[in-house]
């Protein structure tokens, strides 16, 4: 029995190479962990590995990228094509995406896969078709999109009813295919290792903010009224544009799998009733000339000296509007849900009150040192604040600098 939540296997021609790269990292972005052969091949006879990949049940679909490469290949046409065929013929959950590529029509892809071992013609199937060649970004946004579409019709046949949909979100390290998780959402190749943990603002623009509207619209399309429940090791700023693409005003449920200092896991949504955290609000005039406000939450570690250590990277700003806790400078705890939802609501208020006090319109400046469970709850509140620019902390030395990293809310 195919599992829907397992892997994607992509076959194709290494001379389709950067292609089906930028494919794989496509369907990673969103959520589908992938199965292709430079990365993950076994060093076995290659027929008798391949055989084996395609046949396990954790394989849960094939993208067959056809490519006028793909008639030369007879490991395409006579092993995986065959086998995909085969698997999608059992109607248990498993699908095979065609692709006709590199300027191939529709009968020609047909022919270009045609082979000796199977009666299936795919000239009868609904190949999506690209007219590029090269693919363009946004042809392999949409062949990553169809593989999402599919996989989560497919988890959603089996997922028992009012069970909720799970999601992993990693930035920090690749994790690889989560157990009991319909989709695992890895961004740690746009992100630089342990050491430069940034995402550069074109790949937030262009690549990760994206994807999460992809993910977003294909939830509401095709399980609409499932619960989310997510969990993993996300950046801030990641974590806040994942609350912000599923904000309160969705209509889906979400919410943060939290792991607490004890090793026990709470679950933080906005749902829960507010329980005061103890959490006092000072603000800071700034500089007149400026339209912008920064908002400072302080949970894990005072962020005060490190906004103040990036002068020449951020502001100048109009306020400071900054959140701690009234008994601690040096870090605090959110002990249970109701506290967190209390945090990120005063936080939201604040910010609101300051923009109306001092009548600025620019961007929110969102620096934070918090559990990632309240960055979430932070970004579901902030579809009336405007532009928001998150912020990336770098360990520069004992303080740290903010560099920018996602920029919500603002019109492309």
């Amino acid at each position: 029995m195919t599992d829907p939540t397992g892997r994607s296997f992509l076959s194709y021609r290494r001379s389709r190479s950067d292609e089906c790269a930028r494919l794989i990292a496509a369907q990673r972005e969103r959520g589908i962990p992938t199965w292709r052969d430079v990365d993950d091949l076994n060093t076995e006879p290659t027929e008798r590995e391949l055989r084996r990949v395609l046949r396990d049940d954790g394989i849960a679909n094939v993208v067959l990228w056809m490519s006028p490469e793909t008639a030369d290949s007879l490991m395409i046409r006579n092993v995986e094509a065959p086998i995909a065929f085969e698997r999608h013929g059992r109607a248990d959950g498993f699908f095979v995406v065609p692709v006709a590529a590199g300027g191939l029509g529709y009968q020609e892809a047909a022919q270009a896969i045609r082979n000796s071992v199977s009666l299936t013609n795919i000239a009868n199937w609904n190949t999506i078709k690209l007219d590029a060649d090269p693919a363009t970004d946004a042809d392999i946004s949409r062949v990553a999109n169809q593989v999402l579409k599919q996989r989560l019709q497919a988890i959603d046949a089996r997922l028992p009813q009012g069970e909720p949909l799970r999601i992993s979100f990693n930035t920090r390290r690749a994790m690889g295919p989560q157990l009991g998780s319909a989709l695992a959402i890895d961004w740690s190749h746009r992100f630089g290792g342990d050491y430069n943990r940034e995402a550069s603002a074109a790949d937030w623009q262009r690549k990760l903010l994206p994807a999460l509207t992809d993910v977003r619209s294909t939830v509401e399309q095709v399980l609409p009224h499932r619960k989310l429940l997510i969990c993993g090791f996300a950046s801030l700023p990641a974590a806040t544009a994942l609350g912000f693409e599923f904000m309160a005003t969705s209509g889906i449920e979400t919410a943060w799998e939290q792991r607490m200092p004890d090793g026990n896991c709470q679950i933080w949504n906005l749902s829960c009733g507010r329980e005061d955290a103890g959490f006092s609000i000072n603000i800071l005039e700034g500089e007149l000339g400026s339209d912008d406000l920064a908002v400072l939450v302080s949970v894990n570690n005072d962020v005060t000296q490190a906004v103040a250590s990036s002068v020449g990277e951020v502001g100048p700003f109009r306020a400071y509007v900054h959140l701690n806790h009234h008994n601690s400078r040096q870090g605090a705890t959110l002990d249970t849900p109701g506290q967190a939802v209390d945090l990120a609501r005063k936080t939201i208020e604040a910010a609101r009150r300051a923009r109306s006090e001092y009548s600025t319109g620019g961007r929110v400046h969102l620096f934070m040192a918090v559990p990632v469970g309240l960055a979430m709850l932070v970004g579901q509140l902030l579809n009336t604040l405007g532009p928001v620019q998150t912020y990336e902390h770098v360990q520069s030395d004992a303080i740290g600098i903010y560099r920018s990293a996602a920029l919500l809310n603002c019109p492309s």
